[in-house]
């Protein structure tokens, strides 16, 4: 199965943004119970350093929650927006595989490039590619994400990913 990862440019990603960005991710409008009912763009959600649990019907109170830890430095942009992607398949069982990937993808991403950062993990499957939005948080409670021309590079060749997913 192949793989790719896109760096999404933000111009500002300020708390309106974000929220912004997250009802994009849960589709708005639909409740946390209507996630599994089969007709939802969403397959899993995850989250990561945050407090409580994932409440989909306030959407404000969890764009809070993932921010809760900017620590107000220089940086205007609260939060990134990473998405890792597969190849086309319309095969259900590789579908369900392929969201197992890259959801075990994301996790090692923020070890490796967001370590401390909240974040919140959207695997889609309503494409047919299936696809994980990462709505990271820009700061660990100490300083903001700045990552380099050729940490991108690293990040979009992929060579940060153990060798077990690599395979």
């Amino acid at each position: 199965m192949k793989a790719c990862i896109y760096i999404k440019k933000s111009r500002g990603r300020g708390r309106g943004q974000t929220l912004a960005l997250l009802k994009h991710c849960i589709s708005e409008g639909r409740s946390a119970k209507e996630i599994n009912d089969g007709q939802s763009r969403v397959a899993a959600i995850d989250s990561y350093g945050l407090a409580g649990g994932v409440d989909t019907d306030k959407m404000g109170e969890l764009r809070d929650n993932l921010l809760r830890q900017h620590h107000g430095g220089k940086s205007k942009e609260l939060s990134k927006h990473v998405v890792i992607s597969c190849e086309d398949t319309l095969d259900p069982a590789a579908r369900r595989a392929a969201i197992r990937i890259i959801r075990r993808a994301a996790m090692e991403f923020l070890r490796v490039y967001a370590p401390g950062c909240s974040a919140l993990a959207f695997a889609h499957n309503d494409r047919l590619h299936p696809h994980i939005h990462l709505v990271i948080s820009n700061s660990n409670g100490e300083k903001s994400l700045h990552w380099t021309p050729n940490e991108l590079r690293r990040m979009q060749s992929m060579e940060w990913l153990a060798k077990d997913l690599q395979t």
